[in-house]
């Protein structure tokens, strides 16, 4: 198993990125990984979270999968009204730095999206706004019902945290639109031929 501690220069971001890998090696043949999978963090955590609290070694080496662990932080991996475009960043530019410097490009069938928390909504959300780049989206414990969320932000105020985290993402009036919304997005995904659906397992932990 190769671990990869990486910073990255992203130009979608205009900063400096860490991107943490896992490739599946072994021993006594040149395999190469069968396909790629993008794990996304919860809300208030980073890419460390999986690197630190799961057994993603052999996630990766039992699947045979590379892995990919990013941090967006308080975004809900959105392009933020006040703030930084994350879903650019994952969907277009961080692919390309992948296949630029470590030379991992597979196709849609072959990479995967998932997450926890904040992130089982980012992987919902980008796996379903870009059926065209993932064959698989996984959603763990996912806030799905963002919608819901930020109505209540509206009723009680902003203040600090998570309700400040919602107006950088959806600005002062809180507008959230049908684009975020992962039940019309589920919609538009339902409609499309099935070879162009993406595969989708959620699940919710006590």
């Amino acid at each position: 198993m190769a671990f990869i501690y990486s910073t990255l220069n992203s130009t979608v971001l205009n900063q400096e990125v860490h991107v943490d890998l896992f490739i599946p090696t072994d021993r006594y043949t040149d395999r190469t990984p069968d396909g790629i999978i993008y794990f996304l963090h919860g809300m208030g955590s980073n890419e460390s979270d999986f690197r630190e609290q799961t057994a993603r070694a052999r996630y990766a080496r039992d699947n045979n999968l590379a892995m990919v662990f990013l941090a967006a932080y308080q975004s809900f991996f959105t392009d933020m009204k006040y703030g930084l475009k994350y879903f650019t960043y994952i969907t277009e530019e961080l692919p390309r730095l992948i296949k630029k410097i470590y030379g991992l490009s597979f196709p849609r069938e072959k990479t995967y999206i998932a997450g926890l928390s904040m992130g089982g909504y980012g992987a919902l959300y980008v796996g379903m706004s870009r059926p065209d780049l993932y064959g698989g989206i996984g959603g763990f414990s996912g806030a799905v019902d963002l919608g819901w969320m930020v109505s209540a932000v509206k009723a009680q105020g902003a203040g600090d945290g998570e309700g400040n985290a919602f107006v950088n993402i959806f600005g002062n009036d809180l507008e959230f639109t049908d684009d975020h919304d992962l039940f019309r997005l589920a919609e538009k995904i339902a409609a499309l031929p099935a070879e162009e659906q993406p595969r989708i397992f959620c699940c919710c932990g006590r």
